[in-house]
């Protein structure tokens, strides 16, 4: 793949799978950028964008990723965040607000900013979930409905009807089951962890798929990774 640009966004660049893509894609050569609600960046970025929580203004997104490239190679977003809880959980509003802030909000700036910066043959990544993709998740309602509108997010785009980004574009989705963090090892302590993947293998993955076009899947795939 010959690319004009060696540019990478990455939205969610400062999250631990955030971090791991910006270190791989500046390993690389490449040139990747970080965005996120957080201030603290990887050094490994070439430049970096902190954005507000929620921006519900066409124009005034236009105008906070106005500073960012204007032609990229990739758009990726590994933004997120998991919750647990149920319709009956007394802090149920919350996670649906938290996991759309986390999830669906990232998705929707990325493809926004995406659909105006990719060059031809680019690639446009989003994170979704390998549970909310196998079918119901009754203990974790407000993460599973956030990420399954990621999943639709994805199909929509890489429709042959979608007129959001330039020709031959591949949209396609990542829907690991547990990235192995420290957090998820606090958090699961007696679970078999040797079957999670890696930040750095899904870093590692995200570059091939950038470098090497004819390796990648079908438009519109939804790619889980882990056991």
């Amino acid at each position: 793949l010959v690319m004009s640009s060696k540019t990478v966004v990455v939205f969610g660049g400062a999250g631990h799978l955030g971090r791991a893509v910006v270190k791989a894609f500046k390993h690389f050569k490449f040139s990747p950028i970080s965005v996120d609600v957080s201030q603290s960046h990887p050094s490994e970025a070439d430049g970096s964008l902190t954005i507000p929580e929620e921006i519900m203004d066409d124009s005034r997104f236009d105008e906070i990723a106005s500073t960012l490239p204007k032609e990229t190679a990739a758009v990726i977003s590994v933004a997120g965040g998991w919750c647990g809880g149920s319709a009956d959980s007394p802090s149920f509003l919350g996670e649906v607000d938290m996991t759309l802030r986390q999830s669906v909000w990232s998705s929707a700036y990325a493809a926004k900013y995406a659909s105006k910066s990719l060059e031809e043959g680019g690639l446009f990544v989003l994170t979704g979930a390998a549970a909310a993709a196998d079918g119901p998740t009754p203990g974790m309602l407000a993460y599973g409905a956030s990420k399954q509108y990621v999943h639709h997010m994805i199909k929509s785009l890489a429709d042959e009807d979608s007129s959001a980004f330039k020709p031959n574009t591949t949209v396609m989705g990542l829907v690991p089951t547990v990235i192995d963090t420290d957090s998820n090892r606090i958090a699961m302590p007696d679970a078999d962890h040797s079957t999670w993947i890696k930040a750095d293998q899904i870093a590692g993955f995200l570059v091939a798929m950038v470098s090497e076009k004819e390796q990648r899947p079908p438009n519109g795939s939804l790619l889980k990774l882990g056991k």
